[in-house]
């Protein structure tokens, strides 16, 4: 059988079985087919005959294998390969990849031309990524072009890795044989010759090619449509040398071209490496919130709340769009009328109901735009494939039908919509929120060209972020240093604006916060790491200096209430934690709807022992924060407050909720096991907790957490009346550290918490005076928490709060 004139039919293998033809090219047709043994669609490639019979279809199938072995997340895998017999004698080789439900990049650019700068930044930074795996592996692809390039769920995936090696090889260096290796228009000057050789630099020459047409949204020729004036000139010289003719003047590989097109910062856009995603450092309980609180990373930029005078976005939800052609569309309404009466309980949106909106269904925008006068609607499409559910969820402006921003979630069958909505929904609201947010910053920054190196710095800030919470240490700082410098130069260009300087202050807290948040992994710490307290003390002498002219800023005090806080946690100092309680209680006087004002003084006072106050400022924080933004950080402080009050309905009820809207979140997956270690537990918790803590403990690379529900399994043991095995594994948590006597002093009061229960006062209370040596604030957290109540009766208590322990205060060394 000639696929070139009779197209494919039945079954391949006894496993395949042909459905339609997806599209041929210059090397092989394409077939949507159906995998009979894992029942799912694939796609079955099969080499051309003109090229099977000139190169043969051993190499062919040799080639197959090298590429199956390229395992990387921006590379199409190889499920399977094989031959087919053809009339007349011989075979025709084949092989099966993944059916991606997205769309490829040329049928994308040929829609929707050109791509946003951000967007095909990071495509052509995913892509070089991928070349440059595969070129360690010895493939050169040598057809880089928008038909093999991918999209699935906003990411690049390249596919026919392997492939034009094969043929190059089986034609010489360049076309001898009449065969034409690459596509015209993304082949580099190279391939077209004879003699010159072919390396890796011909594959950054047709990445140039590709990053040029999504920028232009023309393919490049002689007379090739000019880039746009959003192109800046930096991402403008990465083309060029991309793009030289001389292999010599290029990037000498993919990895180059990877890294200067991740140095690139897009206005309003944040350029993430590959693979890495954005993860908040946990919120550790009631018993170590003296310490861990510095693990707590700001989700959130300096503003906090919004003014009495910001009319609410008023939005729409249109109903999704079924794909699937069979019983899907009640899915997709489900999710709409979930979504939209999710957003309706937002206090800062105004949604429309979902009745008066299903009249128009599948209506366009514009008419959606004349008949409900609303700022955004939220559009999306739902389809299924066997038990797992995708929705891709959009926000529009219907005021120029502008795609503002995209996002795909998953879910498994029916019973896990809630989940999916939840997602949907905190999309939906940080999108928003970030939007208005920027625009309260731009109104911030008069001057064009200094608001541009503002915007450029915050993006640095976060990708400093990023990289360290990834332990890239020595990338991440040197990110902050440059964003240091952005920051410098927009304060030459606008000295009068005030968000300015308060930038630059928050680059030093950022500083100060990810070197103790490197500290607290207690290992693999490098010795050239920033000081704390000298970035907080940098931090403060910037802001003093904003409020001595604008004494009256709700934004400095609040700024300075929370460096304040790292500082007095990082010192053990009362008198730092009082002037931070002092800034942030006259930040929400002056702007009392500033929600983080209230979320750190709610910390503050938790951590002054205040705990009335401090679930006040938690119920006055859940009022003010109008998106929703800060639901589980504040669940979270619920749940540290019901333990640390004793209240253990109000614990129970916390972790259950927690538990049930966000299964999976850090914040609270190990919930149960403080709460079963704090009021009691039987030999089914002990094993539960056990569980947990082994299987979290798997995927962390160790430190202060595992250390510490280690000890809180402990407690569940001994509540248990398993005291030798709460022994042993509080023993094994602790030698694990390899720190001795330096323990950190949230790891001695948890232990010495432990020690209470197993009888052994003498040794609770010398932690105790350990821990207070080295943390002066420690003294608030034992006088308060219940679980130390026993201690508390014991008259050596007082000077062990002192720092004395029990054989001091004996005269015993």
């Amino acid at each position: 059988m000639d696929p070139d004139r009779t197209p494919l039919t039945g079954t391949i293998a006894g496993r395949y079985e042909i459905r339609r033809e997806a599209g041929r090219g210059g090397m092989a047709v394409v077939y949507l087919a159906w995998d009979l043994r894992h029942d799912r669609p694939v796609a079955l490639k099969v080499l051309r005959p003109e090229i099977g019979r000139l190169l043969g279809a051993d190499r062919f199938l040799r080639e197959i294998q090298i590429a199956a072995h390229l395992a990387h997340p921006h590379v199409l895998g190889v499920i399977d390969s094989g031959v087919i017999e053809v009339e007349g004698g011989g075979s025709l080789p084949y092989y099966v990849m993944p059916f991606v439900q997205g769309q490829s990049l040329g049928v994308r650019l040929t829609e929707t031309p050109p791509l946003g700068t951000g967007e095909a930044i990071s495509i052509a930074a995913e892509v070089a990524d991928a070349l440059q795996y595969a070129h360690g592996c010895g493939v050169i692809h040598r057809d880089i072009k928008p038909a093999n390039i991918l999209l699935q769920e906003g990411h690049a995936l390249v596919a026919d890795f392997g492939i034009a090696k094969m043929l190059a090889e089986g034609a010489g260096s360049g076309s001898a044989t009449g065969l034409a290796i690459g596509t015209p228009g993304y082949m580099s000057p190279e391939q077209f010759s004879v003699d010159q050789p072919v390396d890796g630099r011909s594959d950054v020459y047709s990445l140039g090619c590709v990053l040029r047409e999504m920028l232009s949204g023309a393919p490049r020729s002689p007379g090739h449509q000019a880039l746009g004036a959003t192109v800046s000139p930096a991402l403008r010289q990465v083309i060029e040398r991309a793009l030289a003719p001389s292999p010599a003047d290029r990037y000498p590989g993919a990895a180059e071209l990877r890294d200067a097109l991740n140095d690139l910062r897009t206005p309003g856009g944040i350029l993430r490496t590959t693979g890495a995603k954005r993860r908040v450092a946990r919120l550790a309980a009631a018993a170590v919130v003296a310490l861990l609180a510095v693990l707590v990373a700001t989700q959130l930029p300096l503003a906090g709340g919004r003014g009495d005078s910001v009319r609410p976005t008023r939005i729409l939800v249109a109903y999704f769009k079924d794909l699937a052609g069979d019983d899907g569309q009640s899915i997709a309404d489900q999710i709409t009328e979930s979504l939209a009466d999710r957003l309706q309980a937002v206090p800062d949106l105004v949604v429309t109901a979902s009745t008066a909106v299903a009249p128009y269904r599948g209506a366009p925008i514009d008419s959606l735009r004349i008949r409900f006068p609303v700022d955004r609607v939220v559009t999306g499409t739902v389809s299924r494939s066997g038990d797992s559910t995708t929705v891709v969820a959009r926000i529009v402006d219907p005021a120029n039908g502008r795609l503002l921003q995209a996002k795909t979630f998953r879910a498994g069958p029916e019973p896990h919509i809630t989940g999916l909505v939840d997602g949907l929904s905190a999309f939906v609201r940080e999108t928003l929120w970030q939007e208005m947010l920027r625009a309260q910053r731009r109104r911030q920054v008069p001057d064009d060209s200094a608001w541009r190196l503002v915007e450029q710095a915050t993006v640095l800030r976060q990708e400093a972020e990023d990289a360290i919470v990834f332990r890239a240490d020595r990338q991440g700082f040197k990110a902050l240093d440059r964003a240091d410098s952005l920051f410098a130069a927009a304060q030459l260009r606008d000295r009068r604006s005030v968000l300015i300087p308060l930038e630059i202050a928050t680059t030093a807290e950022r500083r100060a916060f990810l070197s103790a948040y490197i500290r607290q992994d207690l290992i693999d710490v490098p010795g050239d790491l920033p000081d704390p307290r000298a970035a907080g003390q940098a931090a403060l002498d910037v802001i003093g200096r904003v409020l001595k002219k604008h004494p009256r800023t709700a934004e400095a005090h609040e700024l300075r209430g929370e460096v304040l806080l790292r500082l007095s946690l990082w010192s053990g100092e009362d008198s730092s934690l009082a002037a931070a309680v002092a800034d942030l209680e006259l930040a929400k006087t002056i702007a009392p709807k500033r929600v983080r004002a209230w979320v750190e003084l709610s910390q503050g006072y938790l951590l002054q022992g205040r705990y009335p106050e401090s679930q006040l400022a938690v119920a006055e924080a859940g009022k003010v924060d109008g998106f929703q933004l800060h639901r589980k950080d504040l669940l979270r402080r619920r749940f540290e407050l019901a333990l640390l009050t004793g209240d253990s309905t109000g614990a129970v009820q916390a972790c259950r909720e927690a538990i049930g809207q966000w299964r999976g979140d850090e914040r609270f997956a190990d919930c149960e096991v403080e709460l079963w270690g704090r009021f009691g537990s039987d030999r089914a918790s002990a094993v539960r907790a056990l569980a947990i803590t082994d299987s979290l403990a798997r995927v962390e690379r160790g430190g202060l957490s595992p250390a510490l529900r280690a000890l809180w399994s402990g407690a569940v043991l001994a509540r248990a009346g398993l005291g030798d095995s709460s022994d042993r594994v509080a023993a094994r948590a602790l030698a694990a550290l390899g720190l001795g006597q330096r323990l950190p002093s949230v790891l001695l009061v948890e232990a010495a918490g432990l020690r209470l229960l197993r009888g052994d006062p003498d040794s609770a209370l010398a932690l105790i005076a350990f821990a207070v040596r080295a943390n002066g604030l420690e003294a608030h957290y034992v006088r308060g928490a219940p679980w130390f109540k026993e201690a508390r009766r014991d008259r050596r208590f007082v000077a062990a709060l002192q720092g004395i322990s029990p054989r001091e205060a004996a005269g015993r060394p």
